[in-house]
C-alpha cells in the first residue's frame, strides 16, 4: 500500500486502525483536489484470492468511498482490469467484428461448442459475415443448421479445442450486423461448452478485438513449432518457469506441466494465429509426436441438446 502519507503528498495520514479487511486515510488540513482524467496510484493494495472455478469472478468484494466537503461520504465505482476469470466474447460495433478469448490468468479450457444469441436479430450467418470455425477448417467444427440472425451455433463433433488462459483467440469474422440498428452488449448473449459437458455463460463485452501471443508452443524459440519443441517440454516438465511464461512455459502459469503441451499441440506447425488474431488451421503433429506424449484422442458423441442445434450446416 503507497499510501498518500507514504507519498508526502502534505496533510494525508494513514488511520491507525487500517487492516486487511479496510484501509483508510484522512486530510488532516486543505483538500487534494483530482482534475478531470487525473488519478492517484496506491500502490499494490489489492491481493486477490485465486477464484475456486473457472468462471467465478476475481474480486468481487471491494467498495471504494471518499469524502466530498458539502456533499458529504460518496460511493466510488471499482474496476477490475487485467481480463475476466471466463471466455469473452468482443464486439467491435463499428465494424460487427467478434472474437472470443480465454481471458482467465488462473485456468486453462476446452472447449466444444458455442453459441451466440441476440435478442433483437443482429446477427449475420451468411458466410461472407460469419466466418465460423467450420469455414475456417478447424478439424471437426460444424455449424448448426438452425442458425439464424437470433442465433449462430457451432459443436465439435470430435475432439475439444484447447483455450490457454490469456492465449488463443478465435477469430469469428463480422456475424453482427451494423446495419440493423444501434448496438447494445445487453442484446448479445454468450455461451459455451466445456469439455467436462458443463455449460458456461460467457461475458460480451464491445471493443477492438483482442490479440494473442503468436507461436506461444515455439519453446526453444527457434521461430517455428515443431517437434524440438515438444523435446523442449517433455524435458522441463515439472520444473519452475522463472520467469513465468519462458521456456516451455507456455500458458505462463509459472510451471512446465500438462496444459503447456496443450499450448503446444494447438500451434504445431507453424504460427497458429493469424494476421488480424484469427486461428489458422495447421496439420496435427505426426502419429510418433502423439504416441511419445501419450496423447490418444477418443471420439465421444456431442449433446446438442443444451443449445437446441442441429448438425450440418
Amino acid at each position: 500500500w503507497n499510501s498518500l502519507q507514504d507519498q508526502a503528498i502534505a496533510g494525508w495520514d494513514e488511520a491507525d486502525n487500517s487492516t486487511a479487511n479496510r484501509r483508510t486515510e484522512f486530510k488532516t488540513s486543505g483538500l487534494t483536489s483530482l482534475a478531470a482524467g487525473n488519478s492517484v496510484s496506491l500502490g499494490a493494495v489489492f491481493a486477490p484470492t485465486p477464484p475456486a472455478a473457472f468462471g467465478d469472478p476475481v474480486g468481487a468484494d471491494l467498495a471504494f468511498q471518499y469524502a466530498v466537503p458539502g456533499a458529504g461520504t460518496l460511493n466510488g465505482i471499482v474496476e477490475y482490469v487485467g481480463g475476466e476469470n471466463n471466455l469473452v466474447l468482443t464486439i467491435n460495433p463499428a465494424t460487427g467484428e467478434a472474437a472470443i478469448q480465454n481471458q482467465s490468468p488462473f485456468f486453462d479450457v476446452s472447449i466444444d461448442a458455442y453459441t451466440i444469441a441476440s435478442a433483437s436479430g443482429k446477427l449475420l450467418t451468411g458466410n461472407a459475415a460469419w466466418n465460423s470455425l467450420q469455414d475456417q477448417g478447424l478439424a471437426a467444427w460444424d455449424q448448426a443448421d438452425n442458425s439464424t440472425a437470433n442465433r449462430i451455433t457451432e459443436f465439435k463433433t470430435s475432439g475439444v479445442t484447447a483455450m490457454p488462459g490469456g492465449g488463443t483467440v478465435l477469430d469469428l469474422g463480422a456475424p453482427v450486423n451494423t446495419a440493423a440498428g444501434t448496438l447494445a452488449a445487453s442484446d448479445f448473449t454468450f455461451q459455451f461448452k466445456l469439455s467436462t459437458g458443463e455449460t458456461k455463460t460467457g461475458v460480451v463485452a464491445f471493443g477492438p478485438l483482442p490479440t494473442a501471443n503468436p507461436n506461444s508452443g515455439d519453446f526453444d524459440d527457434d521461430g517455428d513449432v515443431d517437434g524440438s519443441d515438444f523435446l523442449t517440454w517433455q524435458r522441463a516438465l515439472g520444473s519452475a518457469a522463472v520467469p513465468p511464461g519462458s521456456g516451455a512455459d507456455g500458458n505462463s502459469n509459472g510451471v512446465v506441466d500438462g496444459p503447456d503441451l496443450a499450448v503446444w499441440r494447438g500451434d504445431f506447425g507453424s504460427a497458429t494465429i493469424a494476421a488480424g488474431g484469427s486461428v489458422a488451421a495447421v496439420p496435427e503433429p505426426a502419429a510418433w509426436l502423439l504416441a511419445m506424449a501419450g496423447m490418444i484422442a477418443v471420439g465421444a458423441g456431442r449433446s446438442r441438446r443444451a443449445f437446441g442445434g442441429r448438425e450440418g450446416k
